[in-house]
């Protein structure tokens, strides 16, 4: 007899945001990266670019349930507050941390009676 894990189900709120944050990602990363000459790309850019990059791969680890990639965003988050500030961006640079917030709060709703952030491994 085969036993078999029952699937992990996704709310299909998160889902949606994580698809949405997905793209906005992939099209801010572009445009810093692929927009501009690489060679006259500054320092920020470069930065913003590469935290980008690992920003589109830490949603994907999320969309496989990896509890560690959750963490991680918001590390990315946190450096791009820091990043922020440095370069002069004021308080609007707190805007950021909401993304994480939300996905935090939408990985508490219930699918099948099991919370989001339950299923993360």
């Amino acid at each position: 007899m085969i036993i078999t894990k029952p699937s992990k189900t996704r709310n299909i709120i998160l889902t949606i945001f994580l698809s949405i944050i997905f793209l906005t990602d992939l099209i801010a990363t572009k445009s810093f990266l692929l927009d501009n000459n690489l060679k006259e790309l500054n320092k920020t850019e470069l930065i913003f670019g590469i935290l980008g990059i690992v920003d589109l791969i830490l949603i994907v680890f999320l969309f496989y349930w990896k509890k560690w990639a959750f963490w991680a965003l918001l590390g990315t988050s946190i450096i791009t507050l820091i990043i922020n500030f440095s370069i002069g961006i004021g308080a609007i640079s707190f805007v950021g941390l909401l993304g994480i917030l939300l996905i935090y709060l939408l990985l508490q709703l219930k699918k099948g009676g099991i919370k989001g952030w339950h299923n993360l491994e």
